[in-house]
């Protein structure tokens, strides 16, 4: 979030002049969770940012009719978020952390290029 900010500020964007940032907290109560999403959506921002899949999927549930852009560990399209990485369509954006199909990837790769190596325990 830090680094988010201080480009936004490279940018001439500065919270209190042109920016304004608010945040809320559930802590794991789903129920405040909807709450919140419903607010959110309520004061109409010009758009809200996710980092965290239970809040996507609140918005998501809520039909959200503010820009969402997320940042999360499981990938949009399965959750039904989004039709397509390349071309998301609707209200909702972002990034997901592919790693499992990195490290599967990376394992191939590695496998390939030295298939007599052995894993030892020590």
């Amino acid at each position: 979030m830090q680094a988010f900010v201080e480009r936004l500020g490279q940018l001439g964007y500065a919270s209190g002049k042109n920016l304004s940032f608010e945040t809320r907290e559930a802590s794991g109560d789903e129920a405040r969770l909807a709450e919140i999403t419903g607010e959110l959506i309520a004061a109409r921002p010009d758009v809200i940012f996710v980092g965290a899949t239970p809040t996507l999927m609140a918005l998501f549930k809520q039909h959200s009719s503010v820009p969402v852009v997320f940042v999360i560990g499981f990938d949009p399209i399965k959750l039904g978020v989004v039709k397509n990485l390349a071309r998301p369509d609707g209200n909702f954006t972002g990034l997901f952390n592919n790693a499992t199909d990195v490290f599967s990837k990376t394992y191939q790769i590695i496998r390939d290029l030295l298939p007599d190596a052995r894993r030892e325990h020590i």
